[in-house]
């Protein structure tokens, strides 16, 4: 099913995950390495407060641009749980398809700089909060560069890169980091988790996309169904696409089941409060970390188990809404 609201946004989850590996369909450039930093926050209240700027990481990116001097349109795209690698055929995909309109692509990572290779198995490895400010440093970076259009960059990500694309659209978060002056100017999360809601909306107004599968059992779309017309009525644009035979991992032709996934569906949406704390009934981050929110999650109403299912359907679906959005939003 497709649902349009033409003003409203979604925010941030708990959930997040694995991507796997399908066929290469088309061959990238070379790209070129672009160096961020990378910080280790462990709250959204961190954000806000100022105190972001810690446990520094050197981190880098994979820059594609198309042919030509520019300044270029760039999309900036976040991996989920699961390695970058694990996104390597789709991006072999999107970016080459993104280069026909005259966008460029920029492959953050978030583990490599961070000894990381995966959080599938226990997502109190990096906190949210992190990973947030990863995707912000990375616009950053591209900013400054001279073949970018700083104006216009955009963000997308998958399963826990959704919530980054999901929240970096929070106005508050993004001044806090990088001041009033810069932003992404699209955002396209795919398939993420929408199960903590805001308490206080303020988006920054650009405009947004969610992609999301109807048979998602690992992040279900409808926690985002269900939030969208709540920020809607607070007056940001966003739009949300349900594909109806698709379910998590859909922009890979792919069929698996995940015994070690951890999922946070039976908790319902948790309230991210107006000062930037994770509340779920008597659980909070509040005066402790990611890491003792999530376990403490878990354990109240976490469980195991769930499925990555995609069709040639959905990916070439996917690749088109891609290009198409950012071909809309990143124009001059």
């Amino acid at each position: 099913m497709y649902r349009t609201f033409k003003n409203g946004l979604c925010t941030l989850g708990i959930g997040s995950l694995l991507l796997a590996t399908t066929a290469l369909d088309v061959t990238a450039a070379d790209p070129e390495i672009l160096q961020y930093q990378g910080y280790n926050p462990e709250t959204i209240a961190a954000i806000y407060q100022g105190n972001w700027a810690v446990g520094e990481s050197e981190l880098s990116g994979e820059l594609y641009l198309p042919d030509g001097d520019g300044p270029f349109p760039v999309v900036v795209f976040q991996h989920g749980s699961g390695h970058k690698d694990n996104l390597e055929s789709w991006y072999r995909v999107v970016i080459p398809s993104l280069h026909k309109a005259g966008i460029g692509g920029f492959v953050a990572n978030s583990y490599d700089g961070r000894g990381l290779r995966s959080t599938v198995r226990d997502q109190r490895r990096l906190s949210k909060s992190a990973r947030i400010v990863d995707a912000l440093m990375a616009l950053k970076s591209l900013s400054a560069h001279p073949k970018v259009d700083a104006a216009r960059i955009g963000v997308t990500g998958y399963s826990f890169g959704g919530i980054v694309a999901l929240e970096t659209a929070d106005r508050r978060t993004v001044e806090s980091v990088l001041g009033k002056e810069l932003r992404f100017a699209a955002h396209l999360p795919v398939y993420p988790s929408c199960t903590a809601h805001r308490e206080k909306i303020d988006m920054t107004g650009a405009p947004m996309l969610i992609l999301a599968g109807a048979d998602d059992d690992y992040t279900p779309a409808r926690f985002c169904e269900s939030y969208v017309p709540k920020l809607v009525q607070a007056g940001f644009p966003v739009s949300i696409k349900v594909y109806p035979d698709a379910g998590h991992s859909f922009v890979h032709v792919i069929d698996r089941y995940l015994s070690k996934a951890a999922t946070f569906n039976r908790c319902g949406p948790a309230t991210l409060t107006s000062d930037g704390y994770h509340v779920l009934d008597d659980i909070s981050d509040r005066g402790g970390s990611w890491a003792d929110f999530v376990g403490a999650a878990f354990r109240k109403c976490g469980e195991l188990g769930a499925h990555l299912y995609g069709t040639r359907k959905s990916r070439m679906s996917a690749r088109d809404d891609t290009v198409a959005f950012f071909a809309r939003n990143l124009s001059r």
